[in-house]
């Protein structure tokens, strides 16, 4: 049996995207393959659940349950909310999910957050109902071959299921998204979210106007980060 290695758990609101402001129990996973580190005015902002996702406590599908059971998280899905699958990158641990997904004694809408660098199995693509992938520009501070995985995003872009958003932290920022991901992979316009760089209210307040004169301008989607 497989455990399903969690950092965190707990039932709040959808923050960005396509479902921005849905009910959702959030299951944050341990471990990523990527560690972001955007340069911004010479201040280094590293991913803001870095410290989150690398501790945690393993569970057994059942004991997962349980946890779900007690904290009425079940309930809530039971009533319509969302269970959002995140990390770190929920996609290292996809056998470990799909046993936790047979125990469950109903069909749940699940969303998962991914960076797009993994290939998913068939059937863990089969349980995700929706897909938010939010591919790493050159601003988070990774190299190319570590967070542009072609197939990988080809896969997503075809999915129906799939939405993409962007971190924007400068409006330059635009033209490597058509460079690299709109273009190639003809991704949709009312598939595209883009949104601030930003860890806390100033930030995100300074670049919204800039990041809605984006989407006015090439007819994306504009997504506010409730979680800030």
């Amino acid at each position: 049996m497989t455990n399903i290695n969690v950092a965190e758990h707990f039932y709040s609101l959808q923050g960005e995207g396509r479902t921005m402001g849905v009910p959702s129990v959030f299951l944050r996973l341990q471990a990523c393959n990527l560690l972001c580190n955007w340069k911004i005015e010479d201040t280094n902002h590293f991913c803001d659940t870095l410290e989150v996702w690398k501790h945690g406590s393993p569970y057994s599908p059942e004991e997962l349950l349980d946890l779900f059971d007690k904290n009425q998280y079940l309930t809530y899905l039971r009533h319509g909310a969302h269970l959002i699958l995140t990390g770190g990158e929920p996609t290292l641990q996809q056998d470990a999910f799909i046993e936790f997904y047979r125990t469950l004694p109903f069909i749940i809408y699940t969303e998962l957050e991914t960076n797009g660098t993994i290939e998913m199995k068939k059937s863990f693509y089969n349980i995700i109902d929706q897909i938010n992938c939010s591919p790493k520009l050159e601003n988070s501070g990774m190299t190319k071959e570590r967070r542009y995985k072609p197939d990988v995003l080809q896969q997503i872009a075809l999915s129906p299921k799939s939405i993409f958003k962007f971190v924007i932290n400068k409006p330059e920022d635009i033209i490597e998204i058509f460079e690299d991901f709109i273009n190639p992979f003809k991704i949709h316009n009312h598939k595209v979210w883009l949104m601030p760089e930003c860890s806390t209210r100033d930030e995100l307040h300074n670049k919204q106007a800039m990041v809605v004169e984006l989407c006015k301008k090439y007819g994306f989607n504009y997504s506010d980060r409730l979680q800030v």
